[in-house]
Parts: C-alpha cells; structure tokens; sequence
C-alpha cells in the first residue's frame, strides 16, 4: 500500500458522508483562521453541534490543520459553507 499519505483507508460505516466541496473550496478552507471539531480516529471534521460529536470525545483543531492531516469536511454540518460565508460577510 503505497498510498500511506492517507491517514484513512476506509470511512467507518456510521461516519457521516463527506461534504462535496471543490478544490478551490478546499484550498480556500485551508487558509482560514477558524477552528473545528475532530474525533480521534475519524476521517470528518465538524462544527460545534453537529449531530454526530454527540456522546463522542472530540478535539478542537485549527481547520487549517484538519486539511492538512486529510480530514474532509463533514456532509452533516457541512462546516466549509458554513465557513466560506463567515468570509465572505
């Protein structure tokens, strides 16, 4: 498997699916002073009171971060809209 700069091979099955965002979206994520919530050993990064963190330890991470160690947004909470139109406000 030469594919190891993918932290997740595969989505756990209750994980919710991920949030379609382009790559423009993406990289423009990537840039953003915001922080969102991950779980340990989960592929998805959130916003604060999206259903899936309920009864899960979750970690605050800066989204920069997130991106960078693979995590994908959310399909749920869908936090990079979210994100992208505090910006453009």
């Amino acid at each position: 498997d030469d594919d190891d700069d993918d932290e997740f091979d595969e989505d756990p099955s209750d994980e919710p699916p991920a949030q379609r965002v382009s790559p423009a979206e993406v990289a423009r994520v990537a840039q953003l002073d915001a922080d969102v919530l991950v779980i340990d050993g989960r592929p998805r990064y959130h916003l604060p009171g999206c259903v899936h963190l309920l009864g899960r330890e979750h970690e605050s991470l800066p989204v920069s971060e997130a991106v960078e160690l693979g995590f994908t947004p959310c399909g749920l909470c869908e936090p990079d809209s979210t994100l992208l139109a505090r910006v453009r406000r």
